[in-house]
């Protein structure tokens, strides 16, 4: 048996420490010399050192082939595309959406229908369709019973909200809102933003002279509305099937009105940085086709937040002074038709100032605060609806060539990506640095910049 001294057996550990530092070294500078930076020559000398040794040449070598690694997706071969979406493309606006997010996810969510495992807790998304779903059978309800909305009483909101909840909950689907207490008390707080916001959609429709058109209106086969059908340059078909929460109605002596409106689980607005990235279609497509269908004029696209405000109110704040600043909580947001007596059918109670209601200001003279207000005027109207149709055709086109590039939004304004709650980070490794991916940078331009480029890019053109 041969022994080794304590000296010698630390000698060894010293050196295989240094060794491993040096290695550690090598690799940093070989990644270096990949993205074309100059390296000491001396590191040529190191890297045969390393290729020579046999307890290091298998490490080397392995090192070597993951710098070499790439996960930049292929594009998906044309047989296959066609496998995925037959003769004639079928989709929804959302899932457009989704692919200008991030092609690859969306290649991976319905190209390959890939899902997570399901997780017994209450998403947003299931809280959010719960919420969307009480909403339109209460006004189904009192549609039914012919009761006009302002003879509704807080009151009488709250019992139809807790008949609706409580039906509701006896649904399967619903099973997580009664499985365990804690979604018990998830449940009363529902009711709650619920009756509020409920309440605010009410006094919204009470001071304005809009209408109800309908709710969960479906663009598809059978219905009154039927797909929307595009055709590409080439000749491909694309049939948009999709669904909007409420479509409201009003006449006035220039012609009759309609506004779409969209119920929010938190907060949203309408960028129109985000309509030309593809990210916000939804809204604007549906105005232009039901106006289409109706033959009636665009009013506008707003979303309602259904939320449970937080405010920040002193002490010594009136019961008044509570209620406004819940109220401007539940002021709608998106764009609106810069035409006063459309906004004042809008809003009956605004003669000047800012509206509690829509995203609209009138100056002392009554007129509208382009700066203080969220709005466009007619032509701009067009402009978007147009420079939409040409960016869902575009969107549609990159799907049916097979690009599912890794390249997921970054918003500058708010410094948000596609990342950040993707369900499919583990699969595609974005890493900026290390794979060379990239993100698609989203800038925050103003709104009148973003509008006159749009106008640019049409040609001026209608």
């Amino acid at each position: 048996m041969v022994e080794q001294s304590d000296v010698t057996k630390e000698k060894e550990e010293v050196e295989m420490l240094q060794e491993k530092q040096v290695f550690n070294e090598l690799f940093q500078q070989i990644r270096k010399k990949k993205e074309g930076e100059e390296i000491d020559s001396i590191w040529y000398a190191v890297y045969q050192y390393f290729l020579e040794k046999e307890e290091w040449k298998q490490t080397l070598q392995n090192s070597m082939k993951a710098l070499e690694y790439t996960n930049i997706p292929a594009p998906i071969e044309k047989d296959m595309i066609h496998r995925l979406y037959g003769d004639t493309l079928k989709t929804s606006i959302s899932r457009l959406e989704k692919y200008s997010a991030c092609p690859f996810s969306f290649y991976l969510q319905y190209g390959l229908k890939l899902s997570t495992k399901t997780k017994l807790k209450v998403e947003r998304i299931n809280t959010g369709t719960f919420m969307h779903d009480v909403i339109d059978t209460f006004f189904e309800r009192i549609a039914e019973k012919q009761i006009p909305l302002k003879e509704l009483s807080l009151e009488d909101m709250q019992a139809e909200i807790e008949k609706i909840v409580e039906e509701k909950l006896s649904i399967p689907r619903n099973y997580l809102f009664t499985s365990t207490p804690k979604y018990k008390v998830l449940v009363n707080r529902l009711k709650k933003v619920l009756l509020q916001s409920i309440y605010y959609i009410v006094q919204s429709l009470v001071e304005s002279d809009f209408t109800i058109l309908g709710n969960e209106i479906e663009f598809k086969q059978g219905s009154k509305y039927k797909p929307m059908v595009l055709t590409t340059e080439e000749g491909q078909k694309i049939e948009i099937t999709g669904k909007i929460d409420r479509m409201d109605i009003a006449k006035t002596e220039k012609g009759d009105y309609i506004r779409i409106i969209d119920y929010k689980s938190s907060v949203k607005d309408l960028d129109v940085n985000e309509v030309v990235a593809g990210l916000r279609l939804q809204l604007l497509t549906y105005l232009e086709e039901a106006c289409k269908i109706e033959e009636k004029n665009p009013a506008g696209v707003l979303y309602f937040n259904l939320i449970e405000p937080v405010l920040k109110t002193s002490r010594n704040s009136t019961k008044e002074e509570i209620e406004k600043e819940i109220r401007k909580r539940f002021k709608m947001k998106g764009l609106i038709l810069a035409d006063v007596e459309v906004i004042k059918k809008m809003d009956t109670t605004l003669q000047t100032g800012a509206s509690d209601k829509i995203p609209a200001y009138l100056d002392k003279e009554g007129n509208i605060s382009m700066g203080k207000s969220s709005c466009v005027t007619k032509e701009q109207f067009e402009y978007l609806q147009q420079y939409t149709n040409k960016l869902i055709q575009k969107i549609a086109k990159e799907m049916l060539k097979g690009n599912i590039t890794l390249m997921p939004y970054y918003k500058l304004k708010d410094k948000t990506t596609a990342c950040q709650y993707c369900e499919y980070k583990s699969i595609c490794q974005f890493n900026k640095a290390g794979c060379k991916n990239a993100y698609r940078y989203i800038p925050y331009w103003d709104k009148q910049v973003v509008l006159e480029n749009i106008k640019e890019k049409l040609g001026g053109n209608k």
